[in-house]
């Protein structure tokens, strides 16, 4: 690595990380009380790989780089809910995740989001928010992209978008947004 004092480059190359983040308390309170599977945090794992260039030039909004970070997930789950005891409860909300970066144009500071080119394929199973349905076990056989099985309450997500969270605020920002969006959408949630 090699920094230049006027752009500061950071480059990474040949990442390949395997990660298991537990107990990230992130979930609003009201909805905690209204679980009923016990989960009180979120949990994420998957495997980090690629390779990226950031620059830092002073002006920090001007913050850049180039590159691909990839994240996968995997069957399991990605994304879940956890109780007290850090043991997985209920369905994961997100799973077999495919998630890529290539760019970033800019830092928002205020959101705590970098901007840039970021595309995410993943399946969504808002469930374990809600309440469940009745009958809703019994749901229809679907799939998703690339022919998966979907799991009942499951949604296929692929969309390109322009920025992403990067700091514990950022996540937490988005995380928030996420839920409450939800909330109001479906009265089972209990906000």
């Amino acid at each position: 690595m090699v920094l230049d004092p006027h752009y500061r480059p950071t480059e990474i190359q040949d990442l390949d990380l395997n990660l298991s983040l537990q107990g990230i308390d992130v979930l609003p309170p009201r909805l905690r009380r209204n679980l009923d599977n016990g989960g009180r945090f979120i949990g994420i794992d998957g495997r980090l790989q690629g390779h990226f260039e950031m620059n830092y030039p002073e002006d920090r909004r001007l913050w850049n780089g180039h590159g691909e970070i990839r994240l996968r997930g995997d069957r399991q789950g990605d994304i879940y809910l956890v109780n007290s005891a850090f043991h997985r409860t209920g369905a994961p909300l997100v799973r077999n995740t495919r998630w890529r970066w290539e760019r970033i144009d800019r830092i928002d500071w205020g959101r705590g989001y970098a901007i840039g080119d970021f595309h995410l394929q993943t399946l969504l199973n808002p469930t374990s928010l809600l309440r469940p349905l009745e009958g809703s076990e019994q749901g229809l056989r679907a799939y998703g992209g690339d022919g998966q099985v979907l799991l009942p309450g499951e949604v296929w997500a692929e969309m390109p978008y322009d920025n992403q969270p990067w700091s514990p605020r950022g996540f937490r920002n988005r995380i928030v947004d996420y839920i409450e969006t939800l909330c109001r959408q479906d009265p089972r949630c209990g906000l």
